[in-house]
């Protein structure tokens, strides 16, 4: 029983990880045609002050997907914990 949320937990953790690579998509990305989120938000950080709002939409936008991940297997994660107790 224990698989299923340790399995949920490194998928997620792989996700999250992967999601926000930054240095990875710099290293191997060419051309602004295959760019991708974390490049853009980064980009957003050379507006001005002025836009500052901008960039913390990215940011949100960028952070989205890793905690909508979470709330969709916070029941597998936590049914490994109502299990241990029930013993």
């Amino acid at each position: 029983p224990q698989v299923k949320a340790t399995t949920t937990a490194i998928a997620a953790l792989a996700f999250t990880v992967h999601w926000g690579a930054y240095l990875d998509a710099l290293l191997y990305v060419r051309s602004s045609a295959q760019r991708t989120l974390p490049l853009a938000v980064g980009e957003l950080r050379t507006l001005d002050a002025a836009e500052l709002p901008i960039a913390l939409a990215g940011s949100l936008v960028l952070a989205l997907p890793p905690l909508l991940l979470l709330l969709l297997a916070q029941r597998r994660l936590l049914s490994t914990l109502n299990l241990a107790d029930a013993r």
